[in-house]
Order: C-alpha cells, then sequence, then structure tokens
C-alpha cells in the first residue's frame, strides 16, 4: 500500500466516511488498488467538496491513495485485519451505518 502522505491535511468528516464505507462494501471489503477507477472516481467527489478550506489541503488531499488507505481502516473495524490506526469517526460510523440495511 502506497504511503499516502496525508499528514496535516484535514481530518476525514463523517460523510466522507460514510462514502468511503459505501464504496467499501459495494467492493464487498475487498481492497483494489488507488489506481482503481472506483477509488479514483470517490477521490475526485471528495476532493470537490467544500468542506475543507482549500488553504488546509496539501497536494495529497483525498487522493486516490489516501482512499485506499481509508478502505484499508474501513476493512480493519469490520474484521481486525488491515491498518490498525483507525479513527474515532471511523468506529462512529461503522457503528451508525454497517448495520443498517442496503439497497
Amino acid at each position: 500500500m502506497a504511503v499516502t502522505k496525508g499528514h496535516g491535511n484535514p481530518k476525514w468528516t463523517e460523510d466522507e466516511v460514510v462514502l468511503a464505507l459505501e464504496l467499501y462494501f459495494d467492493l464487498d471489503g475487498q481492497i483494489p488498488s488507488e489506481q482503481d477507477d472506483r477509488v479514483m472516481a470517490l477521490s475526485a467527489v471528495l476532493r470537490s467538496f467544500p468542506y475543507h478550506a482549500t488553504a488546509a489541503r496539501k497536494e495529497s488531499f483525498r487522493n486516490a491513495a489516501g482512499v485506499a488507505f481509508k478502505l484499508q481502516n474501513l476493512r480493519q473495524i469490520a474484521t481486525g485485519k488491515g491498518l490498525v490506526n483507525t479513527s474515532v469517526t471511523d468506529r462512529r460510523v461503522w457503528e451508525q451505518v454497517a448495520s443498517l440495511p442496503r439497497a
């Protein structure tokens, strides 16, 4: 897994984590590479949101590597496998959303 170099970027919002979790479920828990079209598409969406001031964003802000990294965090919560540095927001969103029925 690539290093995201995301240190210093704003923390993920609950809405951003919900979108990443939706992708995680769509992928059935499989973690694609950062070159995957779905990962790159989510990165583009997240980068377009006005949640964070442009001045607070590093070049690596919500890039595809960061999205793939977030999927690894979500897999850790779901399975105990993956990256262990999950955030409070990741765990809170998982608790709130993971048990909801999916269409």
